[in-house]
């Protein structure tokens, strides 16, 4: 597991960004990069790419965003959504959630009519989730075995 981005200087949020996009692009289309600031210390990161991209037909999307707040000079991650849908929705999708304080995953495989529910998680580094929903693409389908509904 990769440790969550610690505080970031406006220059490291702006590298962050940077080195995302930069890394995202390698696997399909990067269609959204923005980076706004939206008042009263808080701040949002929002990546979407899609897949395979590049004029081809889309087969699943993917999308990032995160959450910030300033605190103590710099930005802290205090939430995100790591989403990958498989196209044309709903065809399949996982995702990894953090907000109002809760960690949780979500799961839709289109071949088992009771997944969709939240799932227990852990903490995800956006890098963490791109390498898992690559890893699902290659599979062709999202399985949610051995997920634990969050009670």
């Amino acid at each position: 597991m990769r440790p969550l981005p610690a505080r970031l200087t406006d220059h490291q949020f702006h590298q962050r960004r940077t080195d995302l996009w930069s890394r995202l692009e390698r696997s399909g289309d990067v269609t959204r990069a923005t980076d706004d600031v939206l008042g009263s210390g808080r701040r949002l990161l929002h990546l979407e790419v899609t897949l395979p991209g590049w004029g081809l037909p889309a087969e699943a999307r993917l999308v990032f965003v995160e959450r910030y707040a300033r605190r103590r000079g710099g930005w802290e991650l205090t939430e995100y959504t790591y989403d990958y849908h498989q196209e044309p929705r709903p065809s399949g999708r996982k995702a990894h959630h953090w907000h109002d304080g809760i960690l949780h995953a979500r799961c839709v495989d289109p071949r088992s009519p009771r997944t969709g529910a939240h799932f227990r998680d852990v903490q995800v580094d956006l890098l963490e989730a791109a390498d898992e929903f690559l890893a699902i693409h290659l599979r062709g389908e999202v399985d949610c075995s051995g997920l634990f509904p969050l009670t």
